[in-house]
Formats: structure tokens, sequence, C-alpha cells
């Protein structure tokens, strides 16, 4: 129930409304468009009535403790400044439901309130919110409320819409159309014309009535509200007499051009502008009916209508139209397009919230080339600043481009030269990747830990060097200690320093540092908060019902930056931005219990990584990855190869890698995945993103399907074959099997596959033994091949791998290979369901699972009808000597 007619009509004889309490800050966000472009014209005693309701109207709104979207949207249009409290409601709770909504609506509402406050719905909070709209699945589930608000939203900020958007403004206009009723009216359900949905779907059609059969559709339903207003100058709406009713048709008219007090819409001497003021209360409210009391659905409905009206007559803008975007729209976008200098906070903001840092800032790296340049001029926490960034964006610090920065860290003679700042982040950067410190040096954790908890001030805040305590030291160095709190005296310290930032924050939810109210002493507050799990905005953090996300929030603006002090002359600060967007990352990792700010966990593995498709391969390196998906990601990413990945409850599922997607041969086929851990496959149970990598894992990401199986063996015997001697080749095959309750590892010898070397073919028999009786006849390196093929369903190749450890005339084959499916390959089919459910069974199926290119290669799985297929040849590299 998230709209007007949604709200007010699902039972005629209830209403709805949500009350949401907060508290309104001083400093808000300025209207999106002024609500008129010219003074009204003088001499209208309606007019100037209606601005003097407006007036009221918006000031009764803005003394509220709570401040929904509707009513943000009446105080844009009525040129008043929206509380930030508004704002801040908005990012928590898009953060708790991680950008989810259940109904299109609640995006369209969220959307509209958001760009009334100036801000960017394709941006805001990370979330592109207009995405969720125009590609909704489920927009008429809500009847005809999802496509009129669905226009109204994207024309709010006049947002762009790809062609191939499921829900184009043409197709959204073209079933608002098919929706008219044959007496020219509109309804939400059923087949009753209803005034407030015919004058919605008018507003909703107001940007396109120069199309020919908006046009006539326009036309039709302006004249079914003209012959529907009542004697007394309103409408009855589900039997009442309703101010929300008349509001509706104000604003619809308004959109249109057409004067709401004309002699069509005037009945009885009383028109809709003059009905509407007729619900009135003394205090600026308005009533749902003439005899009911005041009525916040009404009141904001109204303000709407009044906002409308007064623009109209002024020349301004339609009431839903607040102008295009300003560029950036959220902190992180800020950094990279307006202020972007290759600074370390900069990275660190950029890449923790999620976003790729420009190449330029690890290519040319400044700082640590002027501290190589000229270490005599290096502060110690140049260094740590370097380290923090370096491990954001998963670089060892102890060793990037031969440079162990780490090192000039722990051994530092000046750690204490710039106060507690050394001691706070050297002790960060230690903990940004779990780096190691050797028995020797100067500065271990202990020795950091103790100098800290030494410099704590008697009222238990921290300062610079001596003197009074300060919020933004208190807030860094608790964020230091974070990690330590399971220590008892850490734990002490840590616990007072939380008292002391709770009770001097100021009345306005801030703190005073150096004498400003400025946003980097909350934004530091904050991230202190979040890495010690407290809720920054918890009752001990809220003063006057203005909690530190709240506070944070007053400084921003409408490009998407922080100013340092809320002054409206103030420009977008790029330490205020950086420092913001760190506090906004560090509070959604707290919410969603995923980590602190500055620890990053221990350097990924970097590991092998191959992805076979169908007819060979299609990329293979090294890369980093916590996860097989990571890792994955950044091989094809470096290779330039498209991926296609959704989430879902099992975890993620690769669809598609460059242009081959699941289901291609029409069987159980798709993106599999499997690791090589310590001699053997893993058959991973989850998903490829839930797998995390060890060193010394290899990953190989395959096409496969239903009987596809690995090569657990290729060995040669004897191992350094002479020249023109005897040798054979073992090839065995290794599947996890499912046997009716459960997935076992099954391994068996490959029979009847095919082995060749250097010209000479041999099948393998049923102990999976090609023997080669002549031998090889000259020493050399050779290519052995295994390949394998079944009529009608998928073939298998081997590509094997070796080099020649002795430069004697024997020849030695050390093969590697990974197998498929070979002709007498079968595993006994899975039940149904276990192939519905893919976390019902850890077999390789319909959540995407990978494989690393290891000493074994899998063979493709390929569907094919019965006619013969060419072998592909996947070769291995064999020695002879």
């Amino acid at each position: 129930m998230n709209n007007h007619t949604i709200e007010r009509y699902a039972s005629p004889k209830l209403l709805f409304k949500l009350l949401l309490v907060f508290a309104v800050l001083l400093s808000g966000f300025g209207s999106a468009y002024r609500a008129y472009a010219d003074a009204p014209p003088a001499g209208d005693p309606l007019l100037t009535e209606a601005q003097a309701a407006m007036e009221g109207a918006a000031q009764s709104i803005t003394g509220l403790s709570s401040i929904g979207d509707w009513q943000a949207v009446g105080l844009t249009g009525a040129g008043k400044p929206i509380p930030s409290r508004y704002v801040s409601k908005l990012y928590q709770t898009l953060v708790a439901a991680k950008g989810s909504f259940a109904s299109v609506t609640d995006y369209e509402r969220t959307v509209i309130g958001l760009t009334a406050a100036n801000q960017d719905a394709t941006q805001f909070a990370g979330y592109d919110l207009i995405e969720r709209i125009y590609n909704s699945d489920i927009m008429e589930n809500q009847g005809l409320n999802g496509p009129l608000y669905a226009l109204i939203a994207l024309d709010s900020g006049r947002y762009s819409v790809p062609s191939d958007a499921l829900w184009t403004r043409d197709k959204l206009v073209a079933a608002i159309l098919a929706k008219q009723k044959d007496d020219g009216g509109f309804t939400l359900f059923g087949s009753v014309s209803d005034p407030d949905i015919t004058a919605m779907t008018l507003t909703a059609l107001a940007p396109y009535a120069a199309d020919a059969a908006v046009q006539t559709v326009v036309g039709e339903a302006v004249d079914w509200l003209s012959g529907h207003q009542q004697d007394n100058g309103g409408y009855l709406s589900w039997g009442a007499d309703a101010s929300e009713s008349v509001s509706q048709a104000i604003i619809a008219l308004a959109s249109h051009g057409i004067d709401p007090t004309e002699g069509r819409f005037t009945k009885n001497g009383v028109n809709l502008v003059q009905k509407l003021l007729a619900f009135r209360k003394a205090d600026g409210t308005f009533s749902h009916t003439p005899d009911t009391g005041s009525s916040g659905m009404a009141t904001e409905q109204a303000l709407q209508a009044l906002d409308a009206y007064v623009s109209y007559k002024s020349g301004g803008n339609r009431l839903y139209d607040f102008g295009a975007r300003q560029p950036y729209g959220w902190p992180a976008k800020w950094i990279l397009g307006a202020s972007w200098f290759d600074t370390e906070w900069q990275a660190v903001a950029v890449s923790r919230a999620g976003l790729k840092v420009p190449d330029s800032y690890l290519a040319t790296l400044p700082s640590l080339e002027f501290v190589k340049a000229y270490p005599e001029y290096a502060y110690v926490t140049d260094y740590e600043r370097i380290a923090i960034a370096l491990s954001a964006l998963r670089q060892d610090a102890t060793e990037f481009n031969g440079f162990n920065v780490i090192e000039r860290i722990y051994n530092s003679d000046v750690m204490e030269a710039q106060g507690i700042n050394g001691l706070d982040f050297g002790l960060i950067a230690l903990d940004s990747r779990e780096y190691a410190t050797p028995s020797d040096a100067k500065w271990d954790r202990e020795k950091l830990l103790a100098a800290i908890l030494a410099k704590q001030n008697a009222d238990g805040g921290f300062a610079l060097t001596d003197g009074a305590s300060d919020p933004d030291l208190t807030a860094m160095t608790l964020t230091a200690l974070a990690p330590y709190m399971d220590r008892a005296d850490v734990k002490t310290a840590g616990e007072r320093a939380v008292q002391w930032l709770s009770a001097n924050q100021q009345a306005n939810g801030g703190y005073l540092s150096s004498g400003a109210d400025s946003s980097e002493g909350v934004a530091q507050a904050i991230i202190a908060l979040s890495s010690n799990g407290i809720d920054p905005t918890g009752e001990a953090f809220m003063k006057n019902g203005i909690t530190l996300i709240d506070k944070l929030f007053a400084f921003f603006q409408p490009d998407g930056g922080f100013v340092h002090v809320a002054d409206p002359q103030a420009a977008t600060d790029f330490m205020a931005t950086e420092q913001a967007q760190q506090a906004l990352t560090a509070y959604e990792m707290y919410v969603h219990g995923t980590g602190r700010l500055y620890q990053m966990g221990a350097l990924p593995p970097t590991v092998p990584v191959q992805v076979e498709g169908p007819d060979g391969t299609i990329a293979e390196g090294s890369a980093a990855g916590g996860n097989a998906f990571e890792a994955l990601q950044r091989v094809l990413q470096e290779k330039q190869v498209p991926i296609s990945a959704s989430d879902t409850a099992y975890g993620k599922y690769v669809s598609a890698i460059g242009n081959i997607t699941a289901g291609s041969y029409g069987e159980l086929d798709g993106w599999l995945y499997d690791v090589y851990r310590d001699g053997h496959w893993s058959f991973p149970a989850v998903s490829i993103d839930a797998y995390e990598l060890q060193p010394n894992d290899r990953l190989l990401v395959y096409y496969g399907g239903e009987h596809t199986q690995l090569a657990e063996s290729v060995a040669v015997a004897p191992s350094s074959p002479k020249a023109g001697e005897p040798f054979t080749v073992t090839v065995k095959q290794t599947a996890s099997v499912w046997n009716g309750t459960s997935s076992e590892v099954v391994t068996s010898a490959a029979a009847g596959v095919k082995v060749s070397i250097d010209g000479a073919v041999q099948q393998t028999n049923e102990d999976g033994v090609a023997s080669f009786g002549a031998g090889i006849a000259n020493k050399g390196s050779y290519t052995l091949e295994v390949t394998g093929y079944e009529t009608g369903h998928s073939r298998i190749s081997f590509a094997s791998r070796s080099r020649s450890s002795s430069p004697k005339a024997t020849a030695m084959v050390t093969a590697t290979a990974t197998a498929e499916r070979l002709s007498t390959m079968r595993r006994s089919p899975l039940p149904a369901t276990a192939r519905r459910a893919p976390s019902s069974q850890p077999s390789r199926r319909r959540c995407s699972r990978a494989t690393p290119r290891i000493r074994f290669w899998r063979a493709n799985c390929r569907a094919k009808s019965a006619r013969s297929v060419p072998v592909r040849r996947v070769t291995c590299r064999a020695s002879t000597g």
C-alpha cells in the first residue's frame, strides 16, 4: 500500500498510513526546482489564498517528526528544503533491504521522493532504482498503479531507459491507454471508473500529450472528470466526499495546462481549488472529508495540489518534473568523476565501495614514488596510507614492484613523530591484510597497542599529542583497536572511548573538532563504531532524535559529494567526500555483517585458471581470488571475455561465458567448475562464489553435461622409456556419482579412448591401458593426445602437458590431462528432484561450478546428433630423450 490510491482505497472503510518516527534536522536538501517561475500575478484573491494555504501545509509537514516520500514531493514543490533526515532514512532503508523491495510501486515512490530531494535514483546508496522499475516483471501486479507511477518516476528526473528494457516509456504508455474504460475514465481494478485513478492517469500521461493517441485519451479523461464533478465542486470516491480526489484532479489538470478553476470544473459557483480549500484546518493541515479531523495523507496531497496550481499560474514546471540530475550522484562516483587525484584515501574509498579504481593509480602510485625517491622526507603515515591502499586493491604491500612497504612501517624510527596517528594507522596497516612482523621488528602489534593505550586521556578520549581529547582522534583510535577488543585492557580502553564519543556528541548530532561542526568528525565516528559492532544509529548516538547517519547526510550534496561544514555556500569537498564514502561503506558492512572497513583479510591466493568451452580453450591465466568466482572473473576480464552470472538461492550461477550459453546442446549441459587440490578433484558441493581457494589450488571452469567425467590420471610406463622402447599409457577417470542417497567419488579405468603420439594411435583396453609396442623412434618432445567420443552425445579430449626432465636419449612422458565423457563412461542418472535442486546433492549441475586447470585437463561435453563428429585435437606436451 504504497501510493495514493492503494493506501486509501485498499478497503472502502479503512484508511492506511505509515508513520515513520524521525526528527527534522535544521539543515535540509534544497528544492529540485522552484515551484513557480515568476512571482504570481497580483490581484488574484484565490491564488493568494492558495499560496497561503500552501505555506501553512508546508509548515505543518516540516514540523513533523517524520517525513515521507509524498511529503518530500510537496515540500519541494513549495520551494521548501527537505529535512536531510528524510534522505538518511531512505538510505538506511535501502541498505537494510539491499536495494530490494517487494513491489514495483515501492521503487516508484522511492524514486519520486529521492528525485524531489535532488538525488539521483540511478546512483543512490549504490543502487540503480530506475533499472528496478523499467525491468520489473511485476509491473501490473498492482493494477494500473504500477505503469502510472513508473512513468511518473522515470520522468521525474528525466531518467534514461534503454531500448531493450522490459518496460520502455512507449510500452508503459500503451499499457495505460489500453486500460481506459468506455466512459473515458480509468480504475485501479474492476469496471467502474474512479476519479483518483483517472486523475493520476492524466498526470502520468502529461509529458506525452502531443501524441495523437494520447491526446484523444486525455481529452476523454478530462471530460470524464468534468462530467463526474459533484454539485458541491468535489468528487465521490468509495462513497466519500474526499479532499484527496480533488487534489489529484487539480494536479492532473495543472499538469496539462488546464485551469482547475475554469468553467468545466466549476459547479454551482465552486471550482476545484475552492473546494480543496474548504477542507483546510486552522493549523494549516487538511482533512479527508469535510466533517473529519486533520489527515496526514490529505495534507500531503493537498500540498502537492496547491504546489501544482501555484506553479501552473506562475508558468512553472509540472509537479513531478524535477529536472535532469546532476552528475555523479554518490560520493564514490563523485570522487571518480570530479576529484580523482591518484591518492590513497580516494583509492580506499572507491575500492571498498565496490568500484574500480583507475589504472593510473597503481601504474604511477605517486606517493610511493615520492617516498622511494626522498625517504628522508617520508613520514611513517605515508607508508601506512600506501599500505592500506595497496591492501584495498588486493596488492601485496610486502612486495609491490620490489618494494616492501610493510617493513618501512614496523621498522620505522619515527613512528611517534606525528603523535598517535603513526601508531593508529600503523596498526590498521598491519591488520589490513594480516601482515606478519618479524620477532626483531622495532614495532610489532604488542608494542603498538601498548603505546596507544598509554596515550588515553583521563576522560577516555584521545588526542593527537598532548591536550584535550579530540573526536576524530578518539574515533580513529577506536578503529585501530577494533580487532583487539577480546583483550581485557583493550576492551576497557575501548569502552571508555565509546563513552567519550557518546558524551561529546553535540545536540545537533555531530561533533566539534577544532571549533568546526564538520562532516569528517561524524564520518570517523561512524567508521569507529561500525568497526566495533556498535550501531551508529543506536540510542547512545542519537541526540534530539538525530543519529550519526542522519547528521552525516546533513552534509550531502546533490552532486553526490559532501561538504566539510553545513554551509549553503560551501562547495563539495574532496576530503569530506572520501571520508563520508568510507563511513557509508563501514556502516553498510556493519549492517550486512561483512567485516570491517580496513580489514580486507589475508591476501587471496593466486591460482591457475583455465576456461574450456565446447570447442576448446576460451581463456587461461593466473589470478588472485578469495573464491573461485573472483579468480574466474579476473582472468576473463584480463582476456576481455564476457561473462554472465546471476544470483540464485544457491549462490552465483554462471549462465554464459563468451557467446556460449548454458543449455546450448539440449541436455543438462552448462558451465561447471571443479578445483584440483592435494592431488585430487574436490567435487565442490557449493556454488562457485562460495568455494574458498587455497594456495596451490588449480581452477577449471568448463562446459559439461550429465555424464561429464574428469581424468584422474594419465600415466606413462616406464616413466622414462628409451627411444624405440615399448611403453603404455594408462588413463583413469573420476566422477561424483549419486548413489540414491548421497554422492560418492568413483574412479575407474577410461576404456575405449584413443591415445595418439607422433602419428601412432592406440585405443585403451578395458583397463584403460593403451600399448605402444614400437615405442617412439627418436628422442625429442612429442604431443600425447587422448580423445574419446560417444555417438549422439559428447566427446572427450584429454590435454596433457609436460617437459622433459632429462637430456638423455630416453622418453619421459609425464602426462597431465582432464577427461570428460568417454564412450564407455556412464553414470547412473540422478533422480529428477536432484537434477532440479543443486543444493540437494553436490554433483556438477545447474549451479555453476568450476574446475581448476591442474595436472589433469577435462574434455568438453557436447550434445550432438548421431552423425560422425571429427575428433578435436587437444594436446599435452610429452618429451622423449
